[in-house]
């Protein structure tokens, strides 16, 4: 019986455990339109390119797990390099979304102002699920998806959340419809 239990543990536990995250590596993403394209090196940062004239638009000298780039190619949005999980020792000043134009800081997101209410987190292993970032939506803004489902929208040319459903709903530069 002290087997059986064994055997049925070693199956289970192993599927609550968090995955280290893969190693820095190149890491690219383009705009919805196509157009731009922004490439994230970890010994060279980050740069925008005009797909159309293969123009460097800006650069950036860090490299960024996660990124969302918005269709004039201007507005950039880094997000938490921990993905979806949070560290057990976070703190609230910790910055989930940084939003840029131009290579030029617009303004960031903590985990305060992200997630008031921390009884959402979802605890594994060793971290704290707090949710994802969908990407721009078709109405320009930024969604996230917290972990109680609850949706959150950002206007990536400010950073910051719009305020109402009506809000998000809108269409707004710089995704356009």
């Amino acid at each position: 019986m002290k087997i059986l239990i064994i055997l049925v543990l070693a199956c289970v536990v192993p599927a609550f455990a968090d995955s280290p995250l893969p190693p820095p590596s190149v890491k690219t993403t383009k705009s919805e339109n196509k157009r731009f394209e922004v490439i994230s090196e970890p010994e060279k940062g980050t740069r925008c390119i005009d797909l159309s004239s293969s123009k460097e638009l800006w650069k950036l000298p860090d490299w960024y797990r996660w990124s969302f780039l918005c269709d004039d190619g201007r507005h950039f949005i880094t997000a938490y390099g921990g993905l979806d999980l949070l560290s057990q020792n976070y703190k609230g000043s910790d910055v989930m979304l940084t939003f840029w134009k131009d290579a030029k800081l617009v303004r960031t997101v903590t985990v305060d102002e992200l997630i008031p209410d921390k009884k959402i987190l979802q605890r594994t292993v060793s971290h704290y699920s707090w949710g994802s970032i969908s990407g721009i939506a078709k109405n320009g803004l930024l969604e996230v998806i917290l972990e109680d489902g609850s949706k959150h929208y950002f206007d990536p040319t400010t950073g910051r959340r719009a305020e109402s459903k009506k809000e998000a709903e809108q269409v707004v530069t710089p995704n356009g419809p």
